[in-house]
């Protein structure tokens, strides 16, 4: 069973961020020297067949004709990576306005979880923990924090979760447990919580998409 409460929060002030776009040099490297070689190669063998059809060898031809696939691979290249960059540019801009409505309307959301009857805890998913929630309603849910590293052993999970999160940017602030012990069933792939629309932090998934999970019948009852 879950419950969503919006109770008032004090956001802490956010410091003056500009934007930065990552990976220039990543991107340089393989738009705008590694395609313009690759499109020249498929160019090299038509080049070849075309001289031994007529039997002259033009080298300004075939240089302006490389320099062509060349200048193509160049501009694709350039029009990507202009087309990512404004890309990571409006995301960036989303996440701002997000941060400023939170601070503005000064409220989270309080998400509590519970009657909680397994939990499955999600690999490869480092540097943040993951666990997928069963409840004893049916309803099945996805948690991907750092701060599920912080934890003790014996306090999370529990039959009992309670998130603190901002409505708008969706980030987790604060996470507490309470309630019985919950048994672990079993490792499930992150890729397995992807593919059905899960995310970094915190939703649901259709427990009709979960059937194919098979929790140790011995551990699923204790």
């Amino acid at each position: 069973m879950i419950e969503i409460v919006r109770i008032p929060h004090t956001y802490p002030p956010h410091s003056e961020e500009n934007y930065r776009f990552e990976g220039y040099f990543i991107f340089i490297v393989v738009l705008l020297i590694g395609l313009p070689m690759l499109c020249m190669v498929p160019v090299l063998p038509l080049l070849y067949v075309c001289e031994r059809w007529t039997g002259e060898e033009n080298l300004l031809l075939n240089r302006l004709v490389l320099l062509g696939a060349a200048g193509l691979g160049l501009v694709a290249g350039f029009w990507y990576l202009l087309k990512l960059r404004a890309e990571d540019l409006q995301r960036w801009k989303t996440r701002q306005e997000s941060r400023q409505r939170d601070a503005t309307d000064s409220v989270a959301e309080q998400v509590t979880i519970r009657n909680i009857y397994q939990y499955w805890s999600v690999t490869s998913y480092e540097p943040a923990a993951g666990f997928l929630i069963h409840t004893r309603e049916g309803e099945w849910f996805y948690l991907f924090d750092q701060r599920l590293d912080d934890f003790e052993e014996d306090a999370f999970p529990r039959s009992e979760v309670t998130l603190l999160r901002a409505p708008h940017t969706r980030t987790i602030l604060e996470i507490k447990s309470a309630g019985d012990e919950v048994d672990f069933v079993d490792f499930v792939e992150d890729e397995f919580i992807h593919e059905h629309g899960g995310d970094h932090g915190f939703g649901s998934l259709e427990p009709t998409v979960c059937e194919s999970l098979k929790p140790d019948r011995d551990q699923s009852e204790r």
